[in-house]
């Protein structure tokens, strides 16, 4: 796992991850565009289904960046990796 990203810096998930040695960034996907390593970062999972509109703006943040995002496999989405649109995603 290249890190674990939230929006809150005092989250459980955030400090489990810390306890664990695994990056933490309390700043969102905007941290992690910024954060080192992000470069080697080939798959990014969203799991913000009840925040509505973070999950396309994050999906479009990474777009930029030359990353794509998944769109919450968890949850019955299609996996996507970076560059490549799985047969029969929607559009």
């Amino acid at each position: 796992m290249g890190a674990l990203v939230g929006i809150d810096p005092d989250s459980d998930g955030l400090a489990r991850a810390r306890r664990l040695g695994v990056p933490a960034i309390s700043t969102g996907v905007e941290g992690l565009v910024g954060a080192d390593g992000f470069e080697d970062i080939e798959i990014v999972f969203d799991d913000q289904l009840e925040l509505g509109g973070a999950h396309v703006a994050n999906d479009r943040l990474l777009r930029e960046h030359g990353n794509g995002l998944s769109t919450y496999p968890g949850r019955g989405g299609a996996l996507r990796r970076p560059g490549r649109e799985p047969r029969g995603a929607p559009r």
